[in-house]
């Protein structure tokens, strides 16, 4: 997915460069819709066998059912991130290498960071969370907030919003 996105980038940039958006917008959506379906089918992958997975790294009895239980809810919205993978290379591919600097700060730093420190204090007290397991729902959630955030910058990019090409 990574690489998809990264292979749209000099797409992005030349045709955007020429300001040909309906070109922009196909790369964009072909991009999203290949690399959603790649990280699908590594998701189905990781529900379909977890235990396989979590095996290869040595885990046994009570904590390999932990480590099963945590790689599935961090890997639950895996297919939607392509969103944020794709948006952030749009921005750098657009020649808006600042907004993609900011939005990568803002889920790193603003969504993942405080998520996962805060999840175990909050969630635990009005939920049937653990402390340990409050961390890996904060990471879900911070993929979510994130691909929500990407997303809509991308989707509102001016680009990609026009019906016309050049």
């Amino acid at each position: 997915a990574l690489g998809i996105a990264v292979g749209a980038r000099p797409l992005i940039g030349y045709n955007h460069g020429a300001g040909d958006s309906r070109r922009v917008r196909a790369i964009v959506d072909r991009a999203v819709i290949s690399g959603i379906a790649c990280l699908a089918v590594l998701w189905i992958g990781i529900e379909a066998f977890p235990g396989v997975l979590v095996g290869l790294f040595g885990f046994e009895g009570s904590s390999h059912s932990f480590a099963e239980w945590a790689l599935r809810i961090s890997m639950l919205a895996l297919p939607v991130t392509m969103i944020r993978v794709m948006g952030t290379n749009y921005f750098q591919g657009s020649g808006k290498a600042k907004r993609a600097i900011g939005l990568t700060f803002c889920q790193q730093m603003l969504l993942l960071l405080p998520l996962i420190v805060f999840a175990p204090v909050v969630l635990p007290m009005v939920s049937e969370f653990t402390q340990l397991e409050s961390v890996f729902v904060g990471m879900l959630v911070a993929d979510v907030a994130s691909t929500l955030l990407v997303g809509a910058f991308l989707f509102s990019d001016p680009m990609l919003r026009r019906r016309n090409g050049s």
